[in-house]
């Protein structure tokens, strides 16, 4: 158990570290979209795509480790969350389970406000590309 346990903060400390690096590339993408940089928005979102897929492999494998742990502790792995891990879990790994927890809740909130953000700008630019395209095709009729 205690190995699983250990398996699952490095796992947790890895997806923290990609969405760290997601919330830099949103940042940059936000950057590029209100300077009107189409091919630097073209890569970050290449980017972004690869660290999509990383992420979810590493959600995948969290998600199997999860199912490990619940058989262990012989709970449902729907209900076993970090908040029970660290109920159930040696006091030894609480300290770090919580730390992970706290941060993968904030790393989530500063995530979802940049994606709004950048969303907003992305349908605001979007709007004036139409708006020019309406008034190139009256001017060309």
């Amino acid at each position: 158990m205690d190995e699983h346990l250990q398996d699952l903060i490095a796992l947790l400390s890895q997806e923290a570290s990609e969405y760290r690096k997601l919330l830099d590339l949103l940042s940059a993408e936000e950057s590029a979209v209100l300077q009107g940089k189409t091919e630097t928005v073209q890569e970050i979102t290449k980017q972004k795509e690869t660290l999509a897929l990383e992420l979810r492999v590493l959600e995948e494998a969290r998600a199997t480790l999860m199912a490990r742990l619940a058989v262990l502790f012989g709970v449902p792995v729907e209900t076993l969350t970090l908040s029970a891990l660290v109920e159930l879990g040696p006091d030894e790994h609480a300290p770090a389970l919580k730390a992970l927890q706290r941060e993968l809740s904030d790393l989530m909130g500063k995530l979802f406000q940049a994606n709004r953000r950048n969303g907003f700008l992305l349908e605001r630019a979007l709007a004036h590309i139409r708006g020019a395209l309406s008034l190139m095709s009256t001017l060309v009729t």
